[in-house]
């Protein structure tokens, strides 16, 4: 066996899923609930679009995928 077939690659790994933008009040000492804090991600973008927008917007600008948005903005109209 090789030195080289048991070391790790130099090349970095693609990231499998997106990751969400946590919003500038959380700290890296605090462990936040990643539920609420997608949540108030998506109601801060939509508070800047008050026409709305597209659910692919949205995500696209959320950084999370179409199907979580649409579970949390669903969650959201429910709750009022």
């Amino acid at each position: 066996m090789s030195v080289a077939s048991i070391e790790p690659s130099s090349r970095a790994a693609k990231p499998t899923r997106r990751q969400a933008r946590q919003p500038a009040f959380l700290s890296a000492d605090k462990v936040p609930i990643q539920s609420v804090v997608r949540a108030f991600s998506v109601l801060e973008v939509l508070a800047g679009h008050p026409a709305g927008l597209r659910l692919a917007d949205l995500s696209r600008l959320v950084g999370m995928h179409k199907a979580t948005v649409f579970r949390l903005v669903r969650t959201m109209m429910l709750l009022g």
